[in-house]
């Protein structure tokens, strides 16, 4: 038996690992809670973890809710690591992702040197590629790398729904 349900607006890769198991866990019983992980990244540098990312695609029409009991496991998981936590709503016909920092690591970073990260916003790709080098402890981008990646934030994108107050 297939599975034909749609993952983040793609099929799911079996169809019955990705979506079985996820619906068939709630039927465990109320506490028995699960996360399921759609596109939770963690970076790293040569295995030191820096940041945990949950990447949402900009057309999934569900609010994202960032204190939810599902993303607050993710975060209790970074507080743990000591390293910051973001949802990242992605946008790649334009090149653009708005940004969500969800913990206090995520919040502060680079406090000293920009307000970016202490509230969610639109980011370009280019300033979102100097995040990941800057959670690796400002590693040295190459010469002419960010040349490569769009500087400009296209106004016309919608921004994501956000309920604040939902645990569910």
């Amino acid at each position: 038996m297939t599975n034909e349900r749609l993952y983040n607006g793609v099929k799911a890769d079996s169809g019955k690992r990705d979506l079985w198991m996820n619906d068939r866990h709630r039927e465990f019983g109320p506490g028995i809670a699960m996360t399921d992980l759609d596109f939770v990244a963690l970076e790293h540098d040569y295995g030191t973890p820096f940041a945990l990312i949950e990447y949402k695609h900009c057309s999934e029409t569900y609010v994202v809710k960032p204190n939810s009991f599902n993303v607050l496991a993710q975060v209790n998981l970074a507080n743990a690591s000591k390293i910051p936590h973001w949802i990242v709503v992605y946008y790649p016909e334009h090149f653009q992702y708005y940004v969500i920092p969800t913990n206090e690591y995520a919040k502060n970073f680079m406090s000293d040197k920009t307000d970016m990260c202490s509230t969610a916003r639109f980011w370009s790709e280019r300033n979102f590629v100097k995040l990941h080098y800057a959670v690796r402890n400002n590693k040295k981008i190459s010469d002419g790398l960010l040349d490569k990646f769009s500087n400009k934030i296209n106004k016309e994108c919608p921004i994501p729904q956000i309920d604040w107050n939902s645990k569910y």
